[in-house]
């Protein structure tokens, strides 16, 4: 959200697409995130939405707490090795009329959460508020939001129709697939870019505080989908090489190691979060993602003398059936000396509980 007002059709457009896209690397490895909301995206100081929050994703159950649904906005959650039908869980609000309804998410699920999202991004106010968690939760399952058009004119009719198959009661009626929404999203970009916005005559409502946060959410020590998803079938384990100095670093983006093409998305998404991970380090010098990307596929020591580094981080990604393993090795510039390395194998849907700790291991090596 811009402070003071919706986000413009095509900032909006362009962060839909990036949670898309998250999202559709995440369905595609059979994870439902359950629980999507303003406050579990992120944007960057450059403009990239990260997903956050995986706590209620299918491959980390939950089961609801007893509690008056009418006194809380989340339904508390707690381990459990399943969902039983008839438990609710994620937030009031932000539910698809299935989990509203006490059913089981699914994959499209998590479109309708996107959905409300962008209901929120383009006019200010959540399409379903109600004065209490009951009466929301019956208008998700049997109402339909007051049309886009009428609280914004000007929006896109082509956007109108997209959100309105997120939107749809029934999971059959919204997109096949995660990845065909955000193809979807993908065509509008350039089409948002020129769509005319509401003119300052036109009365819209103010963000909610849901939707502001979605603006200014700063990044705290919580990492991406991409690496989320990566870290899924990565083990932990320690650096056993000594500390190194290292004043300057570029990560470059892990290689795909194998023939699955999803391992290109996840290795994309580590090499983004290792960034924002160590970029918090207050005496180290990290390239940029956009200074880095350029140089994918390239010898790293090559890259790391054009970028004048100390160091690069190189590593890859690679996964076969529902095995994962990623490796990392820092480089030292320019006597190309490994200076240390790790590798991490383990079943893909086992560390999604520990998803920060590559970023954190590789953040303590370089202090």
């Amino acid at each position: 959200m811009i402070s003071g007002g919706p986000l413009s059709l095509h900032d909006a457009v362009a962060v839909l697409r990036q949670i898309a896209e998250g999202l559709a690397v995440a369905h595609a490895n059979g994870v439902v995130h359950r629980d999507l909301k303003p406050e579990n995206v992120m944007l960057t100081a450059d403009g990239r939405s990260k997903i956050l929050d995986f706590g209620l994703a299918r491959q980390n159950l939950g089961q609801a707490w007893p509690a008056p649904i009418s006194q809380v906005d989340t339904v508390a959650t707690r381990p459990s090795d399943g969902t039983h039908e008839g438990t609710i869980l994620g937030t009031v609000g932000y539910m698809s009329p299935e989990q509203a309804s006490g059913r089981s998410a699914e994959l499209r699920s998590d479109q309708f959460a996107l959905g409300l999202i962008a209901y929120e991004m383009l006019t200010g106010r959540r399409a379903f508020a109600r004065p209490t968690a009951v009466e929301t939760l019956s208008a998700i399952i049997r109402e339909e939001p007051i049309p886009l058009s009428s609280l914004r004119p000007g929006i896109p009719e082509p956007l109108q129709r997209l959100i309105a198959t997120c939107l749809a009661k029934r999971p059959e009626d919204r997109f096949a697939s995660t990845r065909e929404l955000a193809a979807a999203l993908e065509s509008l970009v350039t089409a948002a870019s020129a769509a005319p916005v509401a003119s300052p005559e036109t009365p819209i409502a103010p963000p909610s505080e849901a939707a502001r946060r979605l603006r200014f959410r700063r990044p705290v020590l919580v990492l991406g989908a991409g690496f989320a998803l990566a870290l899924a079938g990565a083990a932990w384990m320690r650096f056993h090489a000594p500390r190194t100095a290292v004043g300057s670093l570029a990560v470059l983006p892990f290689e795909n190691a194998s023939k699955d093409p999803q391992a290109e998305y996840l290795g994309d998404g580590l090499t983004e979060s290792l960034i924002d991970q160590m970029s918090r380090l207050p005496s180290l010098k990290v390239m940029a993602r956009a200074t880095v990307f350029r140089f994918k596929a390239a010898d790293p020591q090559q890259a790391g003398r054009e970028l004048g580094v100390g160091a690069v981080l190189t590593g890859t990604v690679s996964r076969r059936g529902d095995q994962l393993s990623i490796s990392a090795e820092l480089v030292e510039i320019p006597s190309g000396a490994r200076l240390w390395g790790v590798k991490y194998d383990r079943p893909f849907a086992d560390l999604l509980r520990v998803q920060d700790s590559i970023a954190s291991e590789i953040s303590d090596g370089l202090r």
